[in-house]
């Protein structure tokens, strides 16, 4: 009997080079995909995790500004907040005023201008008083390390960073702070890491000091500097506030009667020339500043309690001679 052949067995289609080379790049992208909706995830949740509002905006968004009132609007850093006692100052004001303090200790003239601006319902505001130590105005701004990215709206960031920056590498770092809270906070999370490893940050301070960014306008405090951040954000603040309607009001607060060097004098006119410059060119007010005696300060700049009731006393005379009187009927 002749002998069946047996049939090879049939092979198993094997995929074209080209099918094969589609199916890995799929299951990447794939991969990545997920791996790109971790790495979101874990952006959103360390944002809401380690963020904490900044003092200023939690006090703009405490401010209650009622709308049968006329409002006075105090900015300035932990100076006016310490300085101004409301208690004694609202009493002291014509009827229908309401006076809010804003002063938040670390911000500049460029978080008050961004307040202003994207938070407070300036149209409402009658009187803007500016409240400012010896070099408050001057203060070099550190958007990496202040509250100023929490203050932005729309078009802003592109505005800061054209002030702010002189590089491009300094614009791409603003960009991703403002986008990103693991690059945002990449200082704090390596801070953990070394902790949770039982050692002690790097020693380097481009290593440990990485908020601080290459390509950022360079300004001195004791300098009037119109490249300085803070001093063009003040013009603009003050020439906005003017724009609608508020009454704008330089306020120096005092400070402690020490005897000047030559170099000081020098300084602190240069100083009050530039700010006496701004307030012609924007229309605005400065007012005169209490002499108060060496003993009411603690040191250079700060009053102790007694002092702060003495220039809050002054102040409560001089305020209302400064607001806008009434509108005609």
């Amino acid at each position: 009997r002749p002998t069946a052949r047996r049939l090879p067995a049939p092979r198993r289609p094997r995929h074209p080079p080209v099918a094969e080379a589609r199916r890995r790049a799929l299951a990447l992208a794939g991969l990545g995909l997920i791996g790109i909706a971790a790495l979101v995830g874990l952006d959103r949740w360390l944002g809401a995790s380690l963020h904490t509002q900044g003092e200023l905006r939690s006090r703009v968004e405490r401010a209650t500004l009622a709308p049968d009132a006329r409002h006075v609007v105090i900015l300035g850093t932990c100076l006016s907040e310490q300085h101004i006692l409301l208690p004694q100052l609202q009493p002291a004001l014509p009827a229908g005023w309401q006076v809010h303090n804003l002063g938040a200790a670390a911000t500049t003239p460029v978080e008050w201008y961004l307040a202003w601006k994207n938070h407070l319902p300036h149209q409402r505001i009658d009187a803007l008083v500016l409240a400012y130590g010896r070099f408050d105005l001057t203060e070099p701004t550190t958007p990496w390390e202040s509250e100023t990215l929490d203050l932005l709206g729309a078009g802003d960031l592109s505005e800061l960073i054209e002030v702010s920056c002189t590089t491009a590498e300094c614009g791409l770092d603003l960009r991703l702070q403002s986008a990103s809270a693991l690059w945002r906070y990449r200082p704090i999370l390596g801070g953990v890491v070394w902790h949770a490893l039982g050692l002690a940050p790097p020693a380097d301070p481009k290593l440990t000091r990485l908020r601080v960014v290459e390509g950022s306008v360079r300004s001195s405090a004791d300098a009037w500097d119109p490249a300085n951040p803070s001093v063009a954000y003040l013009e603009r603040l003050a020439t906005q506030a003017r724009a609608a309607g508020s009454t704008v009001l330089f306020m120096p607060l005092p400070l402690r009667p020490d005897p000047l060097d030559a170099q000081q004098q020098r300084t602190h006119a240069a100083l009050d020339a530039g700010v006496d410059a701004l307030v012609a060119r924007v229309g605005a007010t400065r007012m005169p500043t209490p002499p108060l005696d060496r003993e009411l300060f603690q040191d250079e700049v700060h009053l102790g309690r007694d002092g702060a009731v003495a220039y809050t006393s002054w102040l409560a005379a001089e305020l209302p001679r400064h607001l806008p009187a009434a509108p005609a009927p």
